[in-house]
């Protein structure tokens, strides 16, 4: 892993393919199945571990800043 405890591999397969998941050769011990490339996460640990209201209730209290921050930014004024 990297400094940043990302997979080199999944960024060798991204820069080479445009692929946004990939299968390691050393994968998820409970899963077995694809990681993301830019986080090097298993696909299924992270659909596993979100919490909807948990998101819910963050987009409802952030979603204003979220949006003007988004609005700032293709208007080409980063905030």
């Amino acid at each position: 892993m990297s400094a940043r405890g990302l997979k080199p591999e999944g960024h060798a397969v991204r820069a080479a393919t445009g692929a946004v998941r990939w299968t390691p050769a050393d994968p998820c011990p409970l899963h077995r199945g694809e990681h993301y490339t830019a986080s090097g996460r298993c696909v299924e640990c992270t659909r596993l571990a979100k919490e909807p209201a948990k998101q819910a209730r963050y987009w409802a209290e952030h979603s204003a800043d979220i949006n003007r921050k988004r609005r700032e930014q293709r208007r080409g004024r980063a905030s």
